[in-house]
């Protein structure tokens, strides 16, 4: 359920800030690698992210052996956690037949992956700990989060990707993110705002202070 942070900056902005964030750590300039493995390493990374995020995204309806709400919630987030677990031994796959792609993550980024997987269990502590509507809206938010960014990854992959057949894939993740991105903030609207939830505090200030929108 939870999701790597990337949104549009994706895979090239990630790697740029942690390459930073290591220089300025060790206080010495790393030799540059050629621009050909630098490549190679971030489509790796992107990779890696993906299973990253779907390892646990396989678990999300799990939350609804205890908590069942509704039938739209169950139907929207059951097909999500199906689709993350097909997606997990594809990725195991291509891992076997191109060298190149690694899914672990690198040294680089372990912080950040435990850092994501605190934040995960803490979001599901605090849906555990609501239901009805509140518990609903919770969880259709952390999918609709998680959804946006991980649609955000594919579509940067789709560029970045050098083999046709690796980015046809990615094509395919792409169009079933969207899908299923569409179908969570589609009930998002129906049945807890009016508009898209991440314009819903810009047009209350804007209520509250009486600005035209």
């Amino acid at each position: 359920m939870p999701r790597p942070r990337l949104q549009s900056r994706g895979v090239r902005g990630l790697a740029i800030a942690m390459l930073a964030a290591i220089v300025g750590g060790c206080g010495v300039f790393p030799k540059r690698l050629p621009e050909r493995e630098q490549g190679r390493r971030t489509i790796s990374e992107g990779y890696s992210l993906l299973y990253f995020a779907v390892s646990e995204q396989k678990w999300a309806d799990k939350v609804l052996l205890v908590k069942f709400e509704s039938a739209d919630l169950e139907r929207v987030v059951t097909r999500i956690a199906k689709y993350a677990a097909a997606l997990k031994p594809r990725l195991e796959d291509l891992a076997k037949r191109y060298p190149a792609i690694h899914l672990e993550p690198p040294p680089p980024t372990e912080v950040e992956q435990r850092a994501r997987r605190a934040q995960y269990h803490e979001r599901l502590r605090d849906m555990l700990g609501a239901s009805g509507r509140d518990f609903e809206r919770e969880m259709l938010l952390t999918q609709y989060a998680s959804l946006d960014e991980l649609r955000h990854l594919a579509a940067v992959m789709v560029e970045v990707e050098t083999g046709e057949n690796r980015r046809t894939f990615w094509k395919e993740v792409q169009t079933e993110f969207d899908a299923e991105y569409g179908g969570v903030l589609d009930l998002l609207r129906r049945r807890h705002f009016r508009t898209e939830p991440g314009r819903v505090s810009r047009e209350r200030r804007r209520g509250e202070t009486g600005s035209a929108p």
